[in-house]
């Protein structure tokens, strides 16, 4: 399952990154990048999923304005 396997693995670069295991600035940021893409693959409350399916459902209108309509 595709989406388990890259839960997987941005679990595991969670780990290499969390601020324990590199206390530099760079690793703090793509800690938070992580943990942005995993909450985006495993919502864990309504308000996330909501949020989750507007932003797909603006996205997917807008670029159907974009192709269809040329706005």
């Amino acid at each position: 399952d595709q989406p388990n396997k890259k839960s997987t693995q941005l679990q595991q670069l969670a780990l290499k990154y969390h601020p324990k295991n590199d206390s530099s600035f760079q690793a703090a940021e793509k800690f938070i990048e992580i943990s942005q893409a995993y909450e985006m693959l495993n919502p864990t409350t309504k308000t996330e999923k909501k949020r989750i399916t507007n932003n797909t459902f603006m996205s997917d209108f807008n670029k159907t304005m974009k192709d269809y309509m040329g706005i």
